[in-house]
């Protein structure tokens, strides 16, 4: 039995984003950079934000905007993408290793 082909997009609430591929990085980068601006987190993945303390009535909220970036890079990356972020935790670090 033949598996199906992974996709080579991923659906979001802002639309289509193709996935990331060696041959595909500059129009994926472009269409990142203005998904996570709508989702308020391109400054935490370019470190311009940096993490509060845990103590910071804005913790919380930095916290869930940050997984949201993580989840949404690493979804939008194909198999082999995702390979070179694996054990990566922070946004700031997916962002900047790919």
């Amino acid at each position: 039995m033949m598996s199906e082909p992974a996709p080579a997009f991923n659906k979001t609430e802002w639309g289509i984003i193709s996935l990331i591929t060696y041959l595909k990085y500059e129009p994926w980068k472009k269409t990142m950079t203005l998904v996570l601006e709508a989702m308020d987190a391109y400054e935490i993945v370019t470190s311009e934000e940096p993490e509060p303390p845990p103590i910071d009535i804005d913790y919380h909220e930095w916290k869930i905007r940050a997984a949201k970036a993580k989840t949404m890079i690493h979804l939008s990356c194909s198999p082999a993408i995702q390979f070179l972020l694996k054990g990566l935790r922070s946004p700031e670090v997916m962002w900047t290793t790919l």
